[in-house]
């Protein structure tokens, strides 16, 4: 999926999996999402937002003391058509970054 809108700015939601049962990455790797109300309803669960970070800099560098700043947080999530879509409330970084395409898939 593309983060920027056909307006240039950054998407309200955006789709995390697509339906599956079957999903291939577009680097080959596959994952098999056969339930996905189920997996909404575990991630609400938690109850807090997830992190939407940069190159998964919250697993990469920021367990080495590292700076890994979010760009945004994820704070809702539905299933539409079997796919699982997030709301997004931007940091300004995380925004601007989309905004500007240097963040683009």
């Amino acid at each position: 999926f593309e983060l920027a809108a056909p307006s240039g700015q950054a998407p309200e939601w955006v789709e995390l999996l697509p339906a599956g049962p079957d999903i291939v990455g577009a680097d080959g790797r596959r994952w098999r999402l056969s339930d996905p109300d189920a997996v909404v309803a575990a991630t609400v669960a938690l109850g807090r937002s997830l992190v939407f970070d940069w190159e998964h800099g919250s697993e990469t560098l920021g367990p080495k003391g590292h700076r890994a700043p979010a760009a945004g947080w994820l704070d809702a999530f539905e299933v539409r058509g079997g796919a699982i879509w997030a709301h997004v409330s931007w940091t300004d970084q995380g925004r601007a970054d989309v905004e500007s395409r240097a963040y683009r898939y």
